[in-house]
């Protein structure tokens, strides 16, 4: 007879009651065993919060940068990147896998991080060298960093030719920088691999139509130079004609072909326009009056080398000087009563010139000792037999013109 299978015995709901009540009261019996001692390494109560937000599973906020790194973390960061327990390629992929959660959540900066220190690792693994490259040439591009991205893009093609991420990327790239000829020749290259990649057909498209207007702006700003240096040369012809004599950049007096553009560039905040040659052969310059008892000034925007200075003195102040400013109280500054004189350096001593004020513009500039500083012609101007006249011209050697 063959044997019968053992059957469990069925325990009844009252013997089941009796067996949990006996387990919990031999549990009882060993925790009343123990030692007993109080906790000590746990969060205290007046500073529970802060030593919760440096738990690594209960902080709330993402560190800042620079911010020093609690205790537990920067031991489970090193656990994390020790080279001891984990290979070169492995410690690439950790921060290949650290980068893609950085760019992400959009922190570009340390993405770019990250991929790098994968890169520095040492292994043969292509693919995963490749997936880094074009990973941080991907987080580069959104921080504005075209060439760098771009550089990243060559070297991720070198090692994987007919990567389709990394030849995409590099047409954004060439494409940003104003590239189009470069644009088209990755476009090229992707579509001997993919000729139907429908990205790569609009971007070769778009890069065309790019290059068209990049060579009509390449032809407009040639002609504008032209034009700008033709206008130029007009202009010094003019200065040269006249004899006008400028300040270099050394310090020192030019006049003819040594005078250049950048030296007639106004030197005065918010004067954009220096000298210009016009339509009829004259120079329009902008000038400075000085008036150094009050320590002011006005500033003449064009002017032309065939005004008399005078001219402009009635334009300030009125023919009749009725136009005075606030600062002339004493009402001294009538054009009949002002003289008008011009410093130079004489060797080491600086002289002053006095300057009739019915003389052109141009005739005061061509005089040898006229020099223009910071390309606008300067003027000082004193009111007649005022004391102060006295006192400013006793600090010179006056000479006359």
């Amino acid at each position: 007879m063959a044997d019968q299978p053992h059957q469990p015995k069925v325990m009844t709901d009252a013997e089941r009651d009796k067996l949990a009540k006996t387990l919990d009261e031999e549990l009882d019996q060993f925790i009343e065993g123990l030692q007993k001692s109080q906790y000590k390494d746990g969060w205290k109560e007046e500073t529970w919060e802060k030593e919760m937000q440096e738990h690594p599973f209960f902080r709330s906020k993402p560190f800042e940068d620079g911010e020093e790194l609690p205790p537990l973390i920067q031991g489970l960061q090193a656990l994390k990147y020790d080279p001891s327990l984990h290979t070169e390629e492995e410690l690439a992929f950790t921060y290949k896998e650290d980068g893609n959660l950085c760019f992400k959540v959009k922190k570009y900066k340390h993405a770019v991080l990250n991929y790098t220190e994968g890169l520095r690792k040492r292994h043969p693994n292509i693919e995963l060298i490749t997936q880094l490259l074009t990973n941080r040439a991907a987080a580069n591009f959104h921080l504005g960093n075209f060439r760098s991205s771009l550089r990243d893009c060559e070297r991720a093609v070198r090692l994987t030719p007919g990567h389709m991420k990394a030849i995409l990327r590099a047409v954004q790239c060439c494409t940003k920088l104003g590239r189009s000829a470069e644009a088209l020749s990755w476009c090229d290259r992707g579509l001997a691999v993919d000729s139907t990649h429908a990205e790569l057909v609009r971007l070769h498209h778009a890069a065309t139509a790019q290059q068209r207007v990049e060579e009509r702006n390449r032809r407009q700003a040639a002609l504008k130079e032209r034009k700008q240096k033709a206008a130029d040369d007009r202009l010094l012809a003019a200065l040269a004609e006249r004899g006008v004599s400028v300040l270099s950049e050394e310090g020192k007096p030019v006049s003819g072909a040594a005078v250049r553009p950048e030296l007639l560039v106004p030197q005065v905040p918010g004067l954009e326009t220096g000298v210009q040659l016009t339509d009829s052969g004259d120079l329009s310059w902008p000038l400075m009056f000085l008036y150094p008892e009050h320590s002011q000034s006005d500033l003449v925007r064009a002017a032309l080398d065939t005004d008399p200075i005078s001219g402009h003195l009635e334009a300030m102040f009125g023919a009749d000087g009725g136009g005075s400013p606030e600062w002339d109280t004493a009402g001294t500054y009538r054009p009949d009563r002002l003289e008008v004189y011009y410093e130079y350096e004489d060797g080491l001593e600086t002289r002053v010139v006095r300057v009739r004020t019915d003389s052109r513009i141009r005739d005061v500039l061509a005089d040898k000792r006229y020099v223009v500083k910071g390309g606008v012609p300067g003027f000082i101007v004193l009111p007649r037999d005022s004391p102060f006249r006295t006192v400013f011209l006793g600090r010179y050697q006056v000479d006359e013109r």
